[in-house]
C-alpha cells in the first residue's frame, strides 16, 4: 500500500481490536461531561475543535491517534478491500468515543449507543 501504510493495515482484527479497546474505556474518551456540547455542536466545526482542545491531553492524543487510524481505513483502496467506508466507521466508532452517561449505563447496563 502507498504512503508507507502496511500491507496487513487491511486486517479486520487490527478493526474489531481497536473498536474493543475504546469501547472497554471506564470512560469514553470524550467525558460525559461533554456530552451535550458535543451534540449542540455536531454542525459547528470550530466549536467541536474548541471541545477537542479542551479534553485532557491523554483523551487528546488517543483520539488523534484513533482518528489518523480512521483516515487509513477510509482510503478509497481500502475501502475497496474492507467495504467500510467512512459512514460505517463512523456509526461503528462514533459510540466509542461518545456516549450516553454513565447515570444512563447504569440504568441500562446492556445498551450500546
Amino acid at each position: 500500500m502507498s504512503d508507507g501504510v502496511p500491507e496487513n493495515v487491511l486486517s479486520p482484527f487490527q478493526s474489531v481490536s481497536c473498536q474493543n479497546l475504546y469501547r472497554e474505556l471506564y470512560e469514553p474518551l470524550i467525558p460525559d461531561s461533554l456530552y451535550e456540547d458535543c451534540i449542540s455542536c455536531h454542525d459547528d466545526a470550530e466549536q467541536a475543535a474548541a471541545i477537542v482542545d479542551n479534553l485532557p491531553h491523554l483523551n487528546k492524543m488517543v483520539l488523534a491517534y484513533l482518528i489518523r487510524f480512521l483516515q487509513i481505513f477510509a482510503r478509497p483502496e481500502v475501502v475497496a478491500v474492507t467495504k467500510m467506508d467512512a459512514s460505517n466507521l463512523a456509526m461503528v466508532m462514533a459510540p466509542n468515543c461518545l456516549s450516553i452517561c454513565k447515570l444512563e449505563r447504569t440504568i441500562h447496563p446492556d445498551i450500546r449507543i
